[in-house]
């Protein structure tokens, strides 16, 4: 697929939630978007064409909601993509013991 002039846009509450999915779209050739409130990406996806929607999980679900639908009242093809920048506890965990055994 060629990805080039294709843009992605990431809604998020902080770009560094973007970042990790930002960068890897961005080596495959996506242009990438970032807008950190639903009214600024909303704003854009109305009047751009865009090849996907990624959300921040942690927006909290009444907003992501209300993105959705609001989306799908203009746009009912393209995708929505919920995502998650987190590290949780135990993903920590493991990337700890990961990098000890590579040590070995």
């Amino acid at each position: 697929m060629n990805c080039a002039n294709q843009t992605v846009l990431c809604i998020g509450n902080n770009n560094n939630s973007c970042e990790p999915v930002t960068t890897m779209l961005k080596q495959i050739g996506y242009r990438v978007v970032f807008y950190s409130t639903a009214e600024e990406g909303l704003h854009y996806a109305r009047k751009k064409r865009i090849r996907a929607i990624m959300l921040d999980n942690q927006i909290e679900n009444r907003k992501k909601n209300k993105i959705c639908r609001e989306v799908r009242n203009f746009d009912t093809i393209t995708p929505i993509i919920f995502f998650s920048g987190r590290r949780t506890g135990k993903a920590i965990d493991n990337e700890a013991k990961a990098q000890s055994v590579q040590a070995r």
